[in-house]
């Protein structure tokens, strides 16, 4: 039943957004919403039309550009979401939801190092954020810097004490950077 309910909620928000963007076309804040909404629903190409009009409308607007990003994280055209995050952080410098895109994408490329700094800074926009922080700890990982994800990792499984993924990274970086007895507490939890 809620499924089917908070779908429903989400076509009659579509619905209005689509009727806010006909009676205030100069809006750009309603195509930005109106473009998450798209992308919601995977109407990627509305989503991303919807986006650049609201950059059309006011190319000082963050969000637009944030937007355009995740439209095109979300169909991994990545040099893209890059250009538009640049212009993002360029415009909001403080948004932590801005940088882990950011960090995201570029792990996706293989930038391992950049990935890290805007994961970084997302985290310390954003200290409770788990999807930061967890992303971050497995992006450490990936790079061998076990040491250094013990502290993103061992804080987001604090705030998640029941999540397997982040316990299996945790009990990685412990054990690949020496705290075998703490890794094998934590890897010991798994099994409960």
């Amino acid at each position: 039943g809620s499924f089917y309910t908070a779908r429903s909620n989400f076509i009659d928000a579509l619905k209005i957004l689509e009727k806010l963007v006909q009676a205030k076309p100069k809006v750009s804040a309603y195509r930005v919403a109106l473009s998450e909404a798209y992308l919601r629903f995977e109407r990627v190409d509305e989503a991303a039309a919807t986006a650049l009009e609201a950059i059309e409308l006011d190319v000082q607007n963050p969000f637009a550009y944030y937007r355009l990003a995740k439209v095109y994280y979300e169909i991994a055209m990545y040099e893209e979401a890059v250009s538009a995050l640049r212009k993002s952080v360029e415009l909001s410098p403080n948004v932590g939801e801005i940088y882990f895109l950011y960090g995201q994408t570029l792990s996706k490329m293989g930038n391992a190092s950049q990935a890290i700094v805007n994961l970084r800074e997302a985290v310390r926009l954003m200290p409770d954020y788990t999807p930061a922080l967890y992303t971050l700890g497995k992006a450490l990982n990936d790079d061998a810097r076990f040491a250094e994800a013990v502290e993103p990792l061992t804080k987001v499984d604090e705030l998640n004490p029941n999540d397997s993924d982040i316990k299996s990274g945790l009990g990685l970086a412990l054990m690949e950077s020496g705290n075998y007895d703490r890794a094998l507490k934590v890897l010991f939890e798994l099994d409960k």
